[in-house]
Order: C-alpha cells, then sequence, then structure tokens
C-alpha cells in the first residue's frame, strides 16, 4: 500500500481491487496489529483471532472505508473490548450460580476460617463470642 512521507496510510488507487489492497495492507501491519492486539487482551491465540476478524470485516466494508489502517486498528481495538466484556460477563454469569452464604469450600477449611475468627475450636461450639 502507498504511504505518503508522513508515515500515514493513504488508501489505494481506484483500479487497485480489494483483495490486492487488503493484502499488501496484511502483510504490512499483521505483526503491528497482533502485539496491539496482544497488548489489550494478554493472549496471543485470541490476538491473531481479533486481527483476522478484523481483516474480514475491513474487506466487507472496503468500498467505504477511507483509511484502511487506521480503520483496522479501531477494529481490532473494539473485538478486543467487545471479548474482553464478554469474559467479564461470563465470570460474572458462572458466580452467579451460586447462592450467597454457600460455599463450595471443604467443611475443614470453613471450620478453621471459623476457628480464626472466633477462637477456640468451632466444631464443638467453644470459643469467644465477644470481640473486645
Amino acid at each position: 500500500m502507498p504511504r505518503p512521507k508522513d508515515g500515514v496510510s493513504v488508501r489505494p488507487e481506484p483500479m487497485e481491487d480489494s483483495v490486492g489492497g487488503i493484502v499488501a495492507l496484511f502483510e504490512e501491519e499483521e505483526a503491528g496489529l497482533i502485539r496491539f492486539a496482544v497488548g489489550l487482551v494478554r493472549r496471543r491465540e485470541l490476538a491473531e483471532e481479533l486481527v483476522q476478524d478484523a481483516f474480514l470485516r475491513l474487506h466487507r466494508h472496503w468500498d467505504k472505508v477511507e483509511q484502511p489502517r487506521a480503520w483496522v486498528y479501531r477494529a481490532v481495538r473494539n473485538l478486543a473490548l467487545n471479548s474482553l466484556r464478554k469474559s467479564q460477563r461470563e465470570s460474572v454469569e458462572e458466580g452467579s450460580d451460586e447462592r450467597v452464604g454457600e460455599s463450595k469450600e471443604a467443611p475443614e477449611l470453613l471450620a478453621a476460617d471459623r476457628n480464626l475468627l472466633f477462637g477456640g475450636d468451632s466444631r464443638r461450639g467453644e470459643g469467644s463470642t465477644r470481640f473486645a
């Protein structure tokens, strides 16, 4: 893809087909886009998927995009943020299955925690109930 002297990417000539322009952009920007995405999602495999998805979306919208390099970076950023939001939602939903006050921890650990809080042997009901 042609680059002016200031380093900003410009749209290829109208006669250049979209596939050729996207391939050129991909070859120039893939490594940088993956580094950018890894910085956002912290997982290389996911970052590669996001970059690939961004280029597929760019291909669909090629005729409307004026600055493909900026567009694809923004698309990667948005896809990464969406992915992070989705993983947060999923982790919250997984935690919502557990009822308040219930724990899946071993009873021995719970007893040890009560013992630390209240002193004495919590299994036998001994210990201080006063807080001084």
